[in-house]
């Protein structure tokens, strides 16, 4: 999953600033992807910065992703609280001697 949004994040950077670069230069004609956008008509610069900022977002969640995969729960849910301790049994010492069982 992490590679998957690492990916995701670098493509949207470079699609990104394809768009910006294409808008001041007329650089990069098929790798700026938001010209070929109808909405886009007139904000082209503006959604290629969205882009950019959508896709470093996508790079800085993905550091938060964790790299080991998750347990296998075996399609049990588990609580969200983890249950109560059990306190173990009290185990009395005898009061006197003389109830104190006799050992051998």
């Amino acid at each position: 999953m992490k590679k998957l949004l690492e990916w995701a994040g670098l493509g949207l950077l470079v699609i990104g600033g394809c768009s910006v670069l294409h808008h001041y230069v007329s650089w990069f004609d098929k790798w700026a992807l938001v010209e070929y956008l109808p909405l886009a008509d007139e904000h082209k610069l503006y959604v290629g910065g969205a882009v950019i900022v959508l896709g470093l977002v996508v790079l800085l969640v993905s550091d938060k992703v964790s790299d080991e995969p998750r347990p296998a729960t075996g399609g049990v849910r588990r609580p969200a609280v983890p249950e109560p301790l059990v306190p173990e049994p009290v185990v009395r010492e005898p009061a006197f001697e003389a109830d104190a069982p006799d050992w051998p």
